[in-house]
């Protein structure tokens, strides 16, 4: 049986590796900067969230969460 922390560093790893692999395409073809920052961050989020889930998992009696999100940038118009 996995344990929660195992799922969480397999996860974390696992959004690590996609981010890398992400930034390097990107670089690689020349994409908008703006939009691989977007999808980094929603990636810390994605990690941000689940911490928080796992946390709130363990404790004997649940609690209302909230979750206040990082938010992209705006482009210029």
């Amino acid at each position: 049986m996995v344990q929660s922390g195992e799922t969480m560093i397999y996860l974390t790893q696992l959004i690590e590796r996609t981010r890398t692999e992400m930034i390097t395409k990107a670089n690689k073809h020349g994409c908008n900067c703006v939009e691989t920052i977007e999808l980094s961050r929603q990636l810390d989020n994605f990690i941000l969230i689940y911490q928080i889930l796992a946390l709130d998992h363990h404790k004997p009696k649940r609690q209302n969460l909230t979750i206040e999100l990082i938010k992209p940038p705006t482009r210029a118009e």
